[in-house]
C-alpha cells in the first residue's frame, strides 16, 4: 500500500491528460511509504485508456487506470476513492499542472499541522497568453486560504471518507459536489489546512473568460452554498431563514448598484454582476440549476488547440 494515491478525473481531454499526468509522475523527492497515481476515466468510450497504459510502462511511479462510464464527476471520484486504499488520498484535475516539490511540501504541511484536509495554491494559466481578465474573474481561477476544492488537496482517509458515497451521486449533473463534501466535513468537526507554497496552475480556455459564463457559475455556487449550508445545519429553519433575509438585501443593493455599473467602467460592472449572481442564486437555492455538461465532439478527438473547448464538468 502507497502512502498517497493522486486521483486524477478525466474526460476526453488528452493533451491536457498528458501534461497533467508528466507533471504527476515527476513529483520529488517522494514521501515515505511512496505514492502512485490513479487515472479515473469517466468517458464511456474508454479514451484514455491506451494513453494511461503507454505512460504507466516508463513512469517511475505506479500509474493505474480507472473506467467509470457512469457519467458525472462524484461518480468519477467515489470511483477513484474506491479503487485505492492509500491513508492520504489527492485530488488534482486534469487540466492542471504540479510544481516537482508540490507532494513534497502538501504532505509535509499535512503531518506538522495534523489537518484532516490540505488545499495547495492554484494559479491560473490562459489559454490566450495575452487574455486580461477582470479581477473579478481572475479571482474565481485561482485560490485563497479559504477556498474548497478538489482541484489541488489532500485528504485523510480515516477521517474524512466515512460516507459510502462521500461524494454526493444526485448532484451529478447540477455541480456542488465539492460544497457539499467539505461542508459535510466542517460539520463534523474536521480541520483544514493551507500550504501556500505548493504551487499548481490550472488551464483556462478563453471561453470561460466571459462575465455572462461566469454569472452561471457565481449563481450555481450561490445556490450550492445555501443548500449545503442548510443540509449540514443544526437548525436548516433558522439557517434558511438568515440565508434567505441577507440574500434579499444582498439581491436589493447589487441590482441598483449593478444598475447603474456601467458608469462605473467594465471591471466594476463585472464584479458588481458577478456578485448579484450569486446572491441570486443563495435566493433561489431551491430551484436547481443543472449545468449539463456539452456532449463530447468525438471520444479522444480532442487534442492540441482544440483542448480549450473539451467538455468540462459542472462547476463544483
Amino acid at each position: 500500500m502507497t502512502a498517497v494515491s493522486i486521483i486524477v478525473i478525466t474526460y476526453a481531454r488528452p493533451a491536457l491528460l498528458r501534461k497533467c499526468l508528466d507533471t504527476c509522475i515527476a513529483q520529488s523527492p517522494q514521501p515515505s511509504g511512496g505514492f502512485e497515481v490513479v487515472v479515473v476515466d469517466n468517458n464511456p468510450a474508454a479514451s484514455a485508456e491506451a494513453m494511461v497504459s503507454e505512460i504507466a510502462a516508463t513512469a517511475p511511479v505506479p500509474v493505474r487506470y480507472v473506467h467509470e462510464p457512469t457519467p458525472g464527476i462524484p461518480n468519477a471520484r467515489n470511483a477513484g476513492i474506491r479503487a485505492t486504499s492509500s491513508p492520504v488520498i489527492g485530488f488534482v484535475d486534469d487540466d492542471q499542472t504540479l510544481a516537482p516539490d508540490w507532494l513534497d511540501l502538501m504532505t509535509r504541511a499535512l503531518e506538522e499541522t495534523g489537518d484532516d484536509c490540505m488545499f495547495s495554491n492554484v494559479a491560473p494559466v490562459y489559454s490566450e497568453p495575452d487574455v486580461s481578465p477582470p479581477p473579478a474573474i481572475e479571482r474565481l481561477y485561482g485560490r485563497t486560504a479559504k477556498s474548497r476544492a478538489t482541484n489541488g488537496v489532500l485528504i485523510r482517509r480515516e477521517t474524512c471518507i466515512t460516507d459510502p458515497f462521500p461524494f454526493d451521486p444526485q448532484m451529478m449533473f447540477t455541480g456542488g459536489t465539492d460544497t457539499d463534501f467539505f461542508t459535510r466535513l466542517a460539520s463534523r468537526g474536521r480541520s483544514f489546512g493551507w500550504c501556500a507554497e505548493a504551487m499548481a496552475w490550472e488551464f483556462v480556455p478563453a471561453d470561460r473568460l466571459g462575465v455572462r459564463y461566469n454569472m452561471k457559475r457565481e449563481f450555481a455556487g450561490g445556490q450550492h452554498f445555501a443548500r449545503t449550508q442548510i443540509r449540514y445545519s443544526r437548525s436548516k429553519p433558522l439557517t434558511a431563514a438568515k440565508i434567505l433575509a441577507k440574500a434579499v438585501l444582498q439581491t436589493g443593493g447589487l441590482g441598483v448598484a449593478a444598475a447603474v455599473s456601467p458608469l462605473l467602467g467594465p471591471d466594476r460592472r463585472a464584479f458588481l454582476l458577478l456578485r448579484l449572481a450569486g446572491a441570486v442564486g443563495k435566493l433561489l437555492w431551491p430551484v436547481h440549476f443543472e449545468l449539463r455538461r456539452r456532449p463530447a465532439k468525438a471520444a479522444g478527438a480532442v487534442t492540441g488547440a482544440s483542448a480549450a473547448s473539451a467538455p468540462t464538468d459542472p462547476p463544483s
